[in-house]
């Protein structure tokens, strides 16, 4: 069995940059047409709020099952 070290999910910069994301994606959807602004501008501030919370999670489980 071999031992992988694993960063710390804050320091990985795809973490740093997707936690900026949802600052981004909020300014870019209060730009968007009346119409499309709650639809969509609520999915995809969903999305954006989701991804860095994902990733850590996914960080977590790589660091508690290794082998999986």
């Amino acid at each position: 069995m071999t031992h992988r070290n694993f960063m710390d999910v804050e320091d990985l910069e795809v973490y740093k940059k997707l936690c900026g994301l949802p600052i981004d994606v909020c300014d870019l959807t209060h730009k968007r047409p009346q119409e499309e602004k709650y639809q969509l501008g609520s999915q995809s501030r969903c999305f954006s709020n989701s991804a860095p919370s994902q990733l850590a999670e996914k960080n977590d489980e790589l660091n508690m099952f290794p082998d999986t």
